[in-house]
């Protein structure tokens, strides 16, 4: 029961982390390092790691409803790690285009 609250705490403050960092990164957009950071991609990455953090509401849920949590619940794993993954392997892809573009 304690284990619950202390990972619900544990994602709701990566959660609210990831909307900070979200709107430093929409504010900022216009400074030159944030831009040679790929703010469009470092958005995604900050949705998919929300959709990861909010993943953690639907574990506990019991009786009925589990079989459509479980299936949600896989549905938001695999859509969170192929939103952060793919976008920073876009990232990964870029900077490595341009120190091989020589």
């Amino acid at each position: 029961s304690h284990l619950r609250y202390i990972f619900w705490t544990l994602s709701s403050l990566g959660i609210v982390l990831s909307i900070g960092l979200l709107g430093f990164n929409i504010a900022k957009k216009s400074h030159r390092i944030i831009k040679m950071s790929s703010p469009r991609l470092n958005n995604i990455i900050l949705v998919g790691c929300m959709v990861a953090y909010s993943t953690i509401y639907l574990l506990d849920v019991e009786g009925e409803e589990a079989q459509p949590a479980c299936v949600i619940r896989t549905f938001t794993i695999v859509f969170s790690f192929s939103l952060s993954f793919g976008a920073l392997f876009a990232k990964t892809w870029r900077v490595y285009e341009i120190f091989t573009a020589g």
